[in-house]
């Protein structure tokens, strides 16, 4: 009996995840507009099993922006989220507060390390407005991950962070996926965004008061 009821509230909590939680997550901040629209990148995968995007409004203009995107990795700027979880699962990660003059010159084939195994590679030249990565982190799987800024005045852009992945259509692939790397990728990502909005805008605020 105990096992049964277990088993239904188990069944509940995945089916509710599935059909409410998951699609909030997977737009985390975007908009129905931004849901569809073609990405710079996205021809690199063209059919993914899983995609997300998501998206946070920044009170400054891109160019204070795409320098904290610029300098994700590992080895750079870190990745502006929750620190402590990733040292907790033995990657050194040390968000970076500042710019960081190094790192501001990415290059394609320039790796965006996520940990020991690696990480996409930027996939063309970055401009202003558009950072595309993409890489095959394990065999059979695929990641693209891409930033766009959309201006919309001159001191208010939309930041978007679009995902796609590919893997195999497997059983033990769908646990894993569902289960554990989508949620942790939402929460992750989300804090994130939310990371480097601080960080643009009081960067935009110090060269507004070194330009009055």
């Amino acid at each position: 009996m105990k096992a049964a009821t277990a088993l239904g509230w188990m069944t509940f909590a995945l089916a509710a995840y599935a059909w409410v939680a998951r699609p909030r997550l997977a737009r985390w901040g975007a908009t129905a507009e931004e849901m569809q629209l073609a990405y710079p990148g996205d021809e690199l995968l063209p059919h993914p099993t899983y995609s997300t995007v998501r998206a946070i409004t920044v009170a400054a203009p891109p160019a204070a922006i795409m320098p904290w995107l610029r300098q994700l990795g590992v080895d750079k700027g870190g990745f502006y989220s929750y620190d402590w979880l990733e040292r907790l699962i033995g990657l050194p990660v040390h968000s970076a507060d500042v710019v960081l003059p190094q790192f501001q010159q990415p290059q394609p084939g320039d790796v965006l390390q996520l940990g020991p195994m690696g990480g996409p590679r930027l996939a063309r030249q970055p401009d202003a407005e558009h950072l595309v990565f993409f890489g095959r982190l394990v065999p059979g799987t695929e990641n693209l991950w891409s930033f766009h800024l959309r201006p919309l005045s001159r001191m208010r852009t939309r930041l978007v962070a679009v995902s796609r992945f590919r893997y195999p259509p497997t059983i033990p692939n769908f646990l894993l996926w569902r289960g554990a790397v989508e949620p942790l990728h939402a929460l992750m990502e989300a804090r994130m965004l939310r990371g480097i909005r601080a960080r643009a805008e009081h960067l935009a605020q110090q060269q507004r008061a070194l330009a009055a």
